[in-house]
Protein backbone atom coordinates (compact mmCIF):
# COMPACT_ATOMS: atom_id res chain seq x y z
CA UNK A 1 0.00 0.00 0.00
CA UNK A 2 1.55 3.48 -1.05
CA UNK A 3 1.59 5.95 1.57
CA UNK A 4 0.17 8.81 1.61
CA UNK A 5 1.24 12.35 1.90
CA UNK A 6 -0.17 12.42 5.59
CA UNK A 7 1.83 9.60 6.20
CA UNK A 8 5.12 11.07 4.75
CA UNK A 9 5.44 13.88 6.91
CA UNK A 10 4.41 11.90 10.19
CA UNK A 11 6.71 9.33 9.59
CA UNK A 12 9.43 12.37 8.93
CA UNK A 13 8.31 13.76 11.83
CA UNK A 14 9.03 11.06 14.10
CA UNK A 15 12.28 9.97 12.13
CA UNK A 16 13.72 13.85 13.25
CA UNK A 17 12.31 12.65 16.87
CA UNK A 18 14.60 9.42 16.83
CA UNK A 19 17.37 11.36 15.54
CA UNK A 20 17.11 13.93 17.99
CA UNK A 21 16.83 11.10 20.85
CA UNK A 22 19.72 9.32 19.77
CA UNK A 23 22.20 12.27 19.13
CA UNK A 24 20.87 15.42 20.70
CA UNK A 25 22.30 18.55 18.82
CA UNK A 26 20.59 22.18 18.63
CA UNK A 27 20.38 21.74 14.90
CA UNK A 28 18.83 18.33 15.14
CA UNK A 29 16.16 19.87 17.43
CA UNK A 30 15.77 22.71 15.31
CA UNK A 31 14.93 20.12 12.57
CA UNK A 32 12.69 18.11 14.65
CA UNK A 33 10.56 21.10 15.65
CA UNK A 34 10.51 22.12 11.40
CA UNK A 35 8.99 18.65 11.16
CA UNK A 36 6.52 19.38 13.17
CA UNK A 37 5.10 22.45 12.10
CA UNK A 38 4.59 20.69 8.86
CA UNK A 39 2.77 17.60 10.05
CA UNK A 40 0.39 20.67 11.87
CA UNK A 41 0.01 22.58 8.36
CA UNK A 42 -0.48 19.21 6.99
CA UNK A 43 -3.42 18.39 10.06
CA UNK A 44 -4.84 21.93 9.65
CA UNK A 45 -6.03 20.39 5.82
CA UNK A 46 -6.39 16.40 6.25
CA UNK A 47 -7.95 16.44 10.11
CA UNK A 48 -11.04 18.09 10.20
CA UNK A 49 -8.76 21.10 11.03
CA UNK A 50 -7.36 19.52 14.57
CA UNK A 51 -3.91 20.79 14.43
CA UNK A 52 -0.96 21.03 17.24
CA UNK A 53 -2.28 24.58 17.93
CA UNK A 54 -4.22 23.79 20.98
CA UNK A 55 -1.28 22.38 23.09
CA UNK A 56 1.06 25.71 24.64
CA UNK A 57 3.91 23.20 24.09
CA UNK A 58 3.63 23.53 20.34
CA UNK A 59 2.89 27.42 20.23
CA UNK A 60 6.00 27.93 22.83
CA UNK A 61 8.19 25.99 20.43
CA UNK A 62 6.77 27.24 17.49
CA UNK A 63 7.19 31.03 18.81
CA UNK A 64 10.59 29.89 19.33
CA UNK A 65 11.59 28.09 16.19
CA UNK A 66 10.59 31.41 13.78
CA UNK A 67 13.11 33.55 16.47
CA UNK A 68 15.97 31.12 15.94
CA UNK A 69 15.58 30.99 12.53
CA UNK A 70 15.75 34.73 12.42
CA UNK A 71 18.94 34.73 14.48
CA UNK A 72 20.13 32.32 12.29
CA UNK A 73 22.47 30.03 14.32
CA UNK A 74 20.72 27.72 16.50
CA UNK A 75 23.61 27.24 19.30
CA UNK A 76 22.68 31.38 20.20
CA UNK A 77 19.32 30.70 20.55
CA UNK A 78 19.12 27.06 22.31
CA UNK A 79 21.95 25.14 24.13
CA UNK A 80 21.70 21.55 25.05
CA UNK A 81 23.61 20.60 28.14
CA UNK A 82 23.71 17.31 30.31
CA UNK A 83 22.77 17.36 33.84
CA UNK A 84 24.86 14.55 34.92
CA UNK A 85 27.90 15.27 36.98
CA UNK A 86 26.25 18.23 38.28
CA UNK A 87 24.68 18.93 41.64
CA UNK A 88 21.31 18.71 39.93
CA UNK A 89 19.16 16.28 39.65
CA UNK A 90 16.25 15.25 36.93
CA UNK A 91 14.27 12.17 35.67
CA UNK A 92 15.64 13.20 31.95
CA UNK A 93 18.98 14.04 32.33
CA UNK A 94 19.51 16.56 30.55
CA UNK A 95 18.00 20.13 29.93
CA UNK A 96 17.81 22.57 26.72
CA UNK A 97 17.68 25.70 27.91
CA UNK A 98 17.16 29.40 26.31
CA UNK A 99 17.67 32.73 27.54
CA UNK A 100 14.25 34.81 28.74
CA UNK A 101 15.60 37.47 26.62
CA UNK A 102 15.48 35.21 23.61
CA UNK A 103 11.89 33.88 25.04
CA UNK A 104 10.62 37.60 24.81
CA UNK A 105 12.17 38.23 21.45
CA UNK A 106 10.68 34.85 20.46
CA UNK A 107 7.04 36.54 21.11
CA UNK A 108 7.54 39.85 19.84
CA UNK A 109 7.95 37.72 16.45
CA UNK A 110 4.32 36.45 17.09
CA UNK A 111 1.42 38.60 15.47
CA UNK A 112 -0.29 40.95 17.97
CA UNK A 113 -3.64 38.73 17.64
CA UNK A 114 -1.85 35.80 19.07
CA UNK A 115 0.62 37.12 21.18
CA UNK A 116 -0.98 36.95 24.47
CA UNK A 117 -2.23 33.52 23.72
CA UNK A 118 2.52 32.41 22.81
CA UNK A 119 3.13 34.07 25.72
CA UNK A 120 0.84 32.42 27.98
CA UNK A 121 1.85 28.76 26.00
CA UNK A 122 5.98 29.78 26.97
CA UNK A 123 5.22 30.12 30.54
CA UNK A 124 3.23 27.41 30.78
CA UNK A 125 5.28 25.21 28.78
CA UNK A 126 8.61 26.04 29.54
CA UNK A 127 10.43 25.13 33.21
CA UNK A 128 11.48 28.81 34.36
CA UNK A 129 15.03 29.34 36.03
CA UNK A 130 15.43 32.55 36.58
CA UNK A 131 17.19 34.47 33.62
CA UNK A 132 16.79 31.07 31.78
CA UNK A 133 14.07 28.08 30.72
CA UNK A 134 14.33 24.73 30.12
CA UNK A 135 12.37 23.58 27.37
CA UNK A 136 13.14 19.86 26.78
CA UNK A 137 10.18 18.91 28.66
CA UNK A 138 7.68 20.88 26.25
CA UNK A 139 9.73 18.87 23.56
CA UNK A 140 9.30 15.59 25.06
CA UNK A 141 5.54 16.66 25.80
CA UNK A 142 4.59 18.22 22.30
CA UNK A 143 5.56 14.61 20.65
CA UNK A 144 3.19 12.70 23.08
CA UNK A 145 0.06 15.01 22.66
CA UNK A 146 0.96 14.80 18.81
CA UNK A 147 0.89 11.34 18.35
CA UNK A 148 -2.18 11.49 20.85
CA UNK A 149 -3.99 13.75 18.63
CA UNK A 150 -2.30 11.40 15.35
CA UNK A 151 -4.13 8.45 17.19
CA UNK A 152 -7.36 10.27 17.90
CA UNK A 153 -7.60 11.37 14.29
CA UNK A 154 -6.91 7.81 13.18
CA UNK A 155 -3.53 8.97 11.31
CA UNK A 156 -0.37 7.29 11.91
CA UNK A 157 2.82 6.75 10.49
CA UNK A 158 4.28 3.67 8.40
CA UNK A 159 8.22 3.99 9.69
CA UNK A 160 10.18 2.59 11.97
CA UNK A 161 10.34 5.32 14.29
CA UNK A 162 6.80 6.21 14.09
CA UNK A 163 6.64 2.21 15.50
CA UNK A 164 9.02 2.40 17.85
CA UNK A 165 7.10 5.64 19.38
CA UNK A 166 4.07 3.91 19.19
CA UNK A 167 5.42 0.52 21.07
CA UNK A 168 6.92 2.82 23.79
CA UNK A 169 3.73 4.55 24.30
CA UNK A 170 1.36 1.38 24.59
CA UNK A 171 4.24 0.09 26.89
CA UNK A 172 3.81 3.02 29.00
CA UNK A 173 0.04 2.72 29.50
CA UNK A 174 -0.26 -1.15 29.91
CA UNK A 175 1.94 -0.73 32.65
CA UNK A 176 0.67 2.58 34.08
CA UNK A 177 3.56 4.55 33.29
CA UNK A 178 3.36 8.07 32.67
CA UNK A 179 3.22 9.33 29.44
CA UNK A 180 4.17 13.05 30.04
CA UNK A 181 7.02 14.23 31.88
CA UNK A 182 6.92 17.15 34.39
CA UNK A 183 10.80 18.39 33.81
CA UNK A 184 11.51 18.61 37.79
CA UNK A 185 15.07 19.66 38.11
CA UNK A 186 16.22 19.74 41.96
CA UNK A 187 19.24 20.65 43.81
CA UNK A 188 21.07 18.29 45.87
CA UNK A 189 21.71 21.28 49.11
CA UNK A 190 17.91 22.03 48.55
CA UNK A 191 18.88 25.70 47.88
CA UNK A 192 16.47 27.43 45.28
CA UNK A 193 19.31 30.22 44.66
CA UNK A 194 22.01 28.08 44.10
CA UNK A 195 19.59 25.95 41.84
CA UNK A 196 18.90 28.88 39.76
CA UNK A 197 22.71 29.59 39.82
CA UNK A 198 23.87 26.26 38.52
CA UNK A 199 20.96 26.71 35.52
CA UNK A 200 22.42 29.92 34.51
CA UNK A 201 25.93 28.38 34.41
CA UNK A 202 25.04 25.61 32.30
CA UNK A 203 23.58 28.30 29.93
CA UNK A 204 26.35 30.33 29.68
CA UNK A 205 29.08 27.10 30.02
CA UNK A 206 30.62 26.46 26.34
CA UNK A 207 30.44 22.89 26.30
CA UNK A 208 26.86 21.64 25.21
CA UNK A 209 25.47 17.91 24.63
CA UNK A 210 27.41 17.87 21.10
CA UNK A 211 30.58 18.45 22.37
CA UNK A 212 31.42 16.92 25.42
Amino acid sequence: MSATPATLVIDKAFSAYLAYSTAPTEAALLELLAELKMLDETLALTANRNTFLAFPEYQALNALLDHARYVGDARNVIRLRSLLGTPLESEIGQACLVSRTDCHAALLNVGAAHRICAKRAVFKAFRQWGPVLDIHPAVLNCMVKAFELLRATGLKGEGTAFQVFEETYDYQAEHDLPHLVPGVVACKESEEQKLLGLMTNLYLAETSLAGA
